[in-house]
């Protein structure tokens, strides 16, 4: 579907690499798998500004159903040769091929984009592991609290940060419902 459409998909990541789409099932050992490592290379890249957009199957799936093939003349290829899966490039275009009427805001691609969080009290996973979700989905983590927290994600045995999240009206999540807000 995406060779159809003109684009090109790569085994490995790489810095000019548009987009890395994950799958809707996630382990609490993302982290720890060769996937897991893709996305956390590609926040790296991110970070200094040279990453994809990390974006949901459901959302690529979405996009590449409304996109309309190119010309055949226009689709990339595999080319099976000396190399296997040696790709043959389409013509030069613009920028990466987005489909008609979809845009790419930054709520879809970031969903927490603009979002502040602080973590406290005890967690069912390690706090880079929130950490790591949260700047993933575009959002910011601080260690403490403020006027400008925009959600205070709390386990069990949460103290002084959650008092203070109170006091200036932040937004507290347990676990079960930041996984539905990320969802």
């Amino acid at each position: 579907m995406v060779h159809a459409r003109g684009g090109i998909c790569e085994k490995t990541l790489v810095q000019t690499l548009d987009y890395l789409v994950i799958g809707s099932y996630a382990e609490p050992r993302w982290a720890y798998e060769k996937y897991g490592r893709k996305i956390e290379k590609a926040l790296d890249n991110k970070s200094i500004g040279k990453g994809p957009f990390i974006i949901s199957e459901a959302h690529w799936m979405r996009a590449i159903q409304s996109t309309p093939e190119l010309p055949a003349e226009m689709q990339t290829a595999i080319d099976v040769d000396d190399k296997p899966h040696k790709q043959r490039r389409a013509p030069k275009h613009s920028g990466p091929l987005e489909p008609e009427g979809w845009e790419k805001s930054s709520a879809e691609i970031e969903p927490l984009a603009g979002t502040t969080f602080v973590l406290t009290g005890t967690l069912s996973e390690s706090r880079s592991f929130f950490e790591d979700m949260i700047q993933g989905l575009g959002g910011s983590v601080s260690s403490s609290v403020s006027a400008k927290t925009t959600y205070l994600l709390a386990g069990e045995e949460a103290g002084s940060k959650l008092e203070k999240a109170l006091k200036f009206g932040v937004k507290v999540l347990n676990e079960e419902e930041f996984r539905k807000l990320v969802d």
